[in-house]
């Protein structure tokens, strides 16, 4: 089984970091909001003016943005496989 992850849209990194348009400042976030983290949060109910009061979520936002997309996806994953029933003993065995 294969699966694609796709945490929101392509930007060119100069763009990204720049000032105008591509930039963090002037594109609006993207994206499944289920993956989004707080400064993704912070950046769609209030804009630049209030992702630029806090630069912890600043730098979060324009430089870690799919970190915070990754690791829910990860906890995903592991809740998923804990759920899965686990494999008889005698085909472990086998292994062994």
């Amino acid at each position: 089984e294969c699966s694609v992850v796709d945490f929101g849209s392509s930007v060119c990194c100069k763009a990204w970091l720049g000032a105008g348009e591509g930039s963090w400042q002037a594109e609006n976030p993207t994206g499944d909001a289920r993956y989004w983290g707080p400064a993704s949060w912070i950046r769609f109910l209030g804009g630049v003016q209030a992702l630029s009061k806090e630069e912890k979520f600043m730098r979060q936002y324009s430089r870690r943005l799919d970190g915070f997309a990754l690791a829910i996806c990860t906890l995903e994953s592991v809740a998923k496989l804990h759920c899965q029933a686990a494999p008889p003993e005698a085909l472990l065995r086998a292994f062994a």
